[in-house]
């Protein structure tokens, strides 16, 4: 209606009323001026105020407002309802029906009965909606409705009896509550409705009068009559069902109701509740609406000075007229008013904790003193007695190794010059090689002791030396290694733009030639010298074989490169003589250009490989294409976390900016440098690219695990959203650091075991060659910094990659024990692919590490597990040896002292507050 025909309503009543009833049907058109919507408003009011008792005015209150009138009960004490439930008293009734207390005669419980008048439109659609979204609720402070039920033609609900008051009945009779009571019942009101929203429920109704104070003092959240499940309106610019003193702004307005429209209400409910008064307490319907969407409340603190600071922050926050300004959920204020662990509190209620929840929950953070020494003890024995094994277990010896690489870059310089070959200017890379002979298997030499690496022949070698010189920059070009295992110039790059005067040279680890080729200088306008016949006496020289032991042979095949001459070198090594020996080589205008071994090994047949063993063979090469088939998926998924507000963003943004960085960070320690702009340029945008799609996929693939990590098992997420939070002193994190350590280190010690125990056992066993990763890790200061920085990023992608897995496995196995079951069998036969012994190996590496990870991951959290994998990870990159003469010793020292300082920095933040403030001032007051 328009403020026009409400005026003209107004008076058409007031002079309806003082006509007689007769004539009032003949008058009313006239007084009503014909407006069907004046005359149809005038009818209804008429039609209660004819129900008024005419002599007698409507009583008041003390306070001067009207009183309501008293109905005579429907249902008498004493009545039987659907032969179940005994009428005892009527508790009261309103706008929409009416409350009686009854007995259950079958379960002999009390009971209330509500009753919907037949005039308020009540439907069995509108009670079972009621019944159907208030018994999806489970909580202390909700009321529990049963059933529904039907007498004397009217329709009634049964659900738990209240002895007590309303909150309405009870401010109007003391004003308001006294500042620890309100405190208590509004952590109480909004934990009942955080459980209602953990379902999806919205009450949309939330009033003093649908607040019972039981008679212990609790508050129940009652009359679900109107709420409704949380879906996108169907509607607009309607005002929505409820009551208008306590919607929220954008109710009013007729946009959807959210969990925060509830908050809002509640909202009001605390202000009333803590000032004895409505912030909006007009008269005027219209004026309560502006002051809904225009007015600010007044601070609580001006009505009430001795309110709780925290609490009129709580009432203020949920009082904004924006949604987004107000608490992020129900949940994180009655966490704020709790004074108990506010994660427990959101697990009891079965809500989905909010990241800033995890951040804020309780338990036990600290260690004690002895706690930290006795980790602190268990790391440094793990560390020596990974220092101790690791030198028969990786065969450091084996490989020969002995000379640093700048000697071993001198050797290949000074050959470079003896052949004719010197360069003043060029420019230089070197490093180690994982020799590909026997098919990357090692090769056992007929009586050659593997640990002799001086009477392996060249050809045989394991870990090779390589030394790469050139007139033009060397520019690191093969995409896959420059991608994924960082920016360094390998042996054979560029492979496309071969300059002349270009060479690569491998030696053997005792200096010894092992491969060669170069590039010859053929200049313009000069015609070469033809019959020119080249000595290779030289080669075999430098390789540490004897001329005299080989004969020559014309070789028709050139080197992949130009040559005028070529020659098979076939005989036998000095200390080999059982070994067979074939050299290539190549010769242009007299000096040698290219040598290569070719040597034939006698293999024994290899045993079949079990059915699971191959599976695990062929599992890494298809590995790449589940990873690829993994982030398409999580991509829908993480949009539709996103859409939900189920993720963290803050979180999931952190984590990719740390990726980022750290991704740059490794380029800048193990980058190509290049004095070419364009060249240069191409570089950098290549690894600024990677860090870009590095950091995005962490984005993706946190937004879609971390929403059902945190509903399933938030504890797993504690000390890593306190990471993420910025808080590095925490107490919990640096502990999970400190476990995570030493598990780390554990790990490690079995893979050392797992080549030697078999040994001692007297059981077959195989050994995998000796590896070059740990010695290309200590060329220098800057590649060690980045090999450090990889693993950390390592650490953190396959920690996560773990976790997604077993949240997948929860699901499909429905059973948490069921799943960390199956992800520890799963993981034992992975891990245990590699080991020496497939049956023993299944134990000291496979059991060891899955079940760590799993016990890991389920009692301390991601941070553990991303600290025990980047520890075992650190410690298998880098060479550890006791022997402190050894040139690659420093870099294995470089490792512990970065796990020892991790290790300080964790046991001093982890101790017991009181404890470290003790333990200061003693420091202090000693000074």
């Amino acid at each position: 209606m328009t403020p026009e025909q409400h005026a003209r309503s107004k008076q058409a009543f007031l002079l309806a009323c003082e006509l007689p009833r007769e004539e009032r049907a003949a008058k009313l058109a006239e007084l009503c001026g014909g407006d069907t919507a004046v005359i149809a408003d005038v009818s209804s009011l008429l039609s209660a105020y004819d129900v008024l008792p005419p002599d007698t005015p409507p009583p008041t209150t003390k306070f001067g407002a009207p009183r309501k009138r008293q109905v005579e009960p429907l249902f008498p004490p004493g009545t039987v309802l659907s032969e179940r439930y005994r009428v005892v008293a009527k508790l009261g009734h309103g706008g929409m029906g009416e409350i009686y207390r009854a007995d259950d005669l079958v379960l002999g419980e009390p009971v209330a009965l509500k009753f919907l008048h037949l005039e308020a439109g009540a439907s069995k659609e509108m009670l079972l909606n009621e019944l159907k979204l208030a018994r999806q609720v489970s909580h202390p402070n909700v009321c529990r409705l049963f059933d529904v039920g039907e007498a004397g033609g009217r329709l009634f609900l049964s659900m738990e009896y209240v002895d007590g008051e309303d909150l309405a009945a009870l401010l109007q009779r003391i004003g308001r509550l006294p500042e620890d009571r309100a405190v208590i019942l509004a952590r109480q009101l909004f934990s009942g409705l955080a459980a209602a929203h953990a379902k999806g429920v919205l009450h949309c109704d939330l009033k003093p009068a649908n607040i019972m104070i039981d008679g212990r003092g609790n508050a129940r959240i009652t009359d679900f009559g109107i709420a409704r499940l949380e879906a996108p309106a169907e509607e607009s610019g309607i005002l929505a069902a409820g009551t208008p003193a306590y919607m929220a702004p954008e109710q009013l307005v007729g946009q959807q109701a959210t969990a925060k429209s509830d908050v809002y209400s509640l909202g009001l409910v605390l202000f009333e509740m803590t000032t004895g008064v409505h912030p909006f307490a007009d008269r005027s319907r219209q004026r309560m609406i502006e002051a809904h969407l225009k007015r600010h409340p007044p601070p609580p603190s001006t009505l009430a000075p001795d309110i709780d600071p925290t609490l009129e922050r709580i009432i203020q926050q949920s009082l904004e007229k924006e949604p987004r300004d107000r608490p992020g959920s129900a949940l994180a204020v009655a966490a704020a008013l709790s004074t108990g662990d506010p994660l427990e509190l959101a697990l009891s209620i079965g809500e989905t904790p909010p990241p800033e929840l995890l951040a804020q929950a309780r338990s036990s953070d600290a260690l004690r003193p002895r706690q930290v020494l006795t980790w602190c003890s268990a790391i440094a024995l793990l560390l020596l007695v990974m220092a101790m094994t690791a030198e028969p277990a990786r065969r450091y010896r084996e490989s020969g190794l002995r000379m640093p690489p700048e000697v071993m870059a001198e050797k290949a310089r000074e050959l470079l010059r003896d052949l004719g070959w010197g360069q003043e200017e060029a420019h230089e890379a070197f490093g180690f090689l994982q020799a590909q002979v026997g098919g990357g298997q090692r090769i056992e030499i007929p009586g050659v002791d593997p640990g002799d690496a001086e009477k392996t022949p060249p050809g045989l070698a394991e870990v090779l030396f390589w030394y790469r010189r050139s007139s033009q920059a060397l520019i690191p070009s093969d995409l896959a290694r420059l991608v994924f295992d960082g920016v360094r110039t390998g042996p054979y790059d560029p492979p496309t733009t071969l300059h002349a005067l270009d060479a690569l040279v491998l030696l053997h680890p005792a200096g010894w030639l092992d491969h060669l080729e170069i590039r010859p200088l053929r200049q313009a306008g000069v015609t070469p010298e033809l019959g020119k016949t080249t000595d290779y006496a030289p080669l075999l020289l430098a390789a540490g074989l004897d001329p005299q032991r080989f004969e020559t042979q014309r070789m028709q095949i050139m080197p992949p490169f130009f040559a005028d001459d070529g020659a098979y070198l076939k005989g036998t090594s000095e200390a080999v003589p059982q070994l067979p020996l074939e050299i290539r080589a190549a010769g242009y205008q007299g000096r040698p250009v290219y040598f290569r071994f070719t040597a034939e090994v006698p293999e024994a047949a290899a045993p079949p490989l079990p059915f699971w063993r191959a599976f695990l063979d062929d599992f890494y090469d298809w590995y790449d294409l589940v990873y690829i088939f993994g982030a398409l998926g999580a991509i829908p998924l993480a949009r539709f976390n996103l859409r939900r507000g189920r993720g963290d963003r803050r979180g999931a943004w952190r984590l990719a900016f740390f990726v980022f960085c750290l991704r740059l960070a490794i380029f800048f320690f193990d980058g190509m440098f290049v004095f070419e702009l364009r060249t240069q340029w191409a570089i950098v945008n290549l690894q600024v690219g990677q860090a870009l799609l590095e950091a995005a996929l962490a984005f993706i693939f946190y937004l879609a695990l971390e929403p059902y990590v945190r509903r399933i098992w938030p504890h797993t997420l504690i000390s890593w959203t306190r990471l993420l939070a910025g808080r590095w002193q925490d107490a919990l994190l640096a502990r999970h650091v400190l476990i995570g350590i030493s598990f780390g280190a554990f790990w490690m010690v079995a893979a050392h075991l797992d080549p030697l125990l078999p040994a001692w056992l007297g059981l077959p066993y195989k050994l995998e060659p000796v590896s070059a990763v740990p010695f290309n890790s200590a060329l220098s200061a800057g590649v060690a910094l980045a090999t450090t920085a990889n693993e950390v990023l390592l650490a953190v992608y396959n920690s996560v990659f773990s976790l997604l897995l077993l949240v997948l496995l929860r699901f499909v196995c429905r059973r948490a024990s069921l799943a960390t079951a199956v992800y520890i069998a799963a993981a034992s036969f992975l891990y245990s692919h590699v080991g020496a012994n497939p049956l023993l190996s299944l134990f000291t590496i496979g059991l060891v590490l899955a079940a760590g990870e799993a016990w890991l991951l389920v009692h301390h959290g991601l941070v553990s597990l991303t600290a025990a994998t980047f520890t075992f990870g650190l410690l298998s990159k880098f060479p550890m040896t006791l022997d402190r003469g050894s040139w690659y010793a420093s870099a294995g020292y470089f490792a512990l002292f970065v796990l020892a300082l991790a290790t300080a920095w964790a046991a001093r933040q982890s101790l017991d507050p009181p404890r470290r403030r003790v333990l200061v001032a003693r420091t202090e007051f000693a000074d």
